[in-house]
């Protein structure tokens, strides 16, 4: 057999093993999809379901609400870190966007409006009163800047968690095709069952001391369904557009601190400089962890438990 003949089989083997990995995932996530148990509460949003996890004394006021960052695929688990301390003194709320932990995919616009909408509904369906103190990470910060903007009256403050600020995001939108691009080929890999290898599950990312075993298996379950899937791609399409909608609107008005993390990305001067820029625009405060990344709250969660303490104990 010649050597073309050889490479040609090769390729095909290689091509006939790709395929049946991703034929072997697609049969494990609907088994899996059957282990999933949610930790909250499942509301009718919109024609479908989303998921709001709550904890913490019944107590009227002060109520913190965790917005996940963009892509996190299990949100309730992802702030469980922080979430948990809080919760013995605050009542505590995550909500999870469609496309994200246990909530379902969803074809309604991805609009800033959009999304802040489904997730006051999803809140109020979980009887989860305000005002609240909105505690957003990363890219979710358009929506608490929204949420401010829109509603002051139902948000008493907002601590930022490395969130995102729009007039940085917009400076990069030259990038977005490119981004958008590797995203979509990302999700087709994805759907063969890249996750499923050994060792890249998105779990371990997370600060697994303060997940119970079973816990980190539901994760790891929602690491798996939920990366890149449709919903979170229409997301990805529209958040240039949601980030001019905020930065066109009236300045923020309510008391907020923006937890910063210095060595948060690849252009670390800029994006701390946007933060420090936005809260002197807005009368907000700045706190910059020099020693920390995006995600500081698993990184040093006390030091940001203590930082949101003393923020509500400000308000009260």
């Amino acid at each position: 057999m010649s050597a073309i003949r050889w490479i040609g089989l090769v390729l095909l083997i290689i091509l006939g093993l790709i395929l049946l990995w991703g034929i072997y995932h697609q049969v494990m996530l609907m088994a899996e999809k059957k282990k999933l148990v949610p930790n909250g509460q499942l509301v009718d949003v919109d024609g479908g379901k989303m998921h709001v996890f709550k904890a913490g004394p019944k107590t009227d006021w002060p109520t913190l609400v965790f917005l996940s960052g963009y892509g996190i695929p299990d949100p309730a688990y992802h702030f469980k870190p922080i979430w948990e301390p809080l919760a013995k003194r605050y009542r505590v709320a995550v909500v999870e966007k469609f496309g994200y932990g246990y909530s379902e995919l969803s074809t309604s616009p991805r609009d800033v409006d959009t999304l802040l909408g489904q997730s006051r509904k999803a809140l109020e369906e979980a009887g989860v009163k305000g005002p609240f103190v909105l505690c957003p990470h990363s890219l979710s910060g358009l929506e608490a800047i929204r949420w401010a903007q829109l509603y002051p009256k139902e948000v008493a403050g907002i601590v930022g968690l490395d969130m995102c600020i729009p007039s940085l995001l917009l400076s990069k939108e030259e990038e977005s095709v490119k981004a958008k691009g590797h995203a979509k080929f990302m999700a087709f890999l994805l759907k063969l069952g890249i996750t499923r290898i050994p060792g890249h599950s998105k779990i371990e990312n997370l600060h697994l001391d303060s997940l119970t075993k079973e816990e980190q298996l539901q994760g790891k379950y929602l690491s798996l369904k939920n990366p890149l899937n449709p919903t979170l791609l229409a997301e990805m399409e529209a958040m240039y557009d949601n980030a001019r909608t905020v930065l066109d609107e009236k300045p923020v008005t309510i008391p907020f601190e923006l937890l910063v993390g210095g060595k948060a990305s690849e252009f670390s001067e800029a994006w701390k400089q946007a933060q420090q820029d936005f809260a002197a625009g807005n009368g907000g405060k700045v706190k910059i962890y020099d020693e920390l990344g995006h995600f500081l709250h698993h990184e040093k969660p006390q030091a940001i438990i203590n930082d949101i303490d003393g923020f509500v104990e400000g308000l009260l």
